[in-house]
């Protein structure tokens, strides 16, 4: 996970608002590229597990990572433009 997003969800535990954002970050995240992340970050699985468990390639798993780490990190960027109520 990029520094980035590694610190915003160390930042999601500590705010709701934030937590909600990730959530909704990623449920935006078409199905394919939801699964891969959710396996190889929460549920901590080499990319070789996820390949064989999802009947993919390690090279579509990767990139599937990839396309939704920037996806996701655009998601939660654009999210950061939007004003906070208070």
């Amino acid at each position: 996970m990029s520094a980035r997003l590694a610190g915003r969800s160390v930042a999601a535990e500590a705010d709701p608002l934030a937590a909600t954002a990730l959530s909704v970050a990623l449920m935006r995240l078409p199905l394919p590229q939801r699964r891969v992340l959710v396996l190889y970050y929460l549920a901590d699985l080499p990319v070789e597990d996820i390949a064989r468990d999802c009947g993919i390639s390690v090279g579509t798993v990767r990139t599937r990572l990839a396309v939704a780490r920037q996806r996701l990190e655009r998601e939660l960027s654009e999210s950061d433009e939007v004003p906070h109520a208070r």
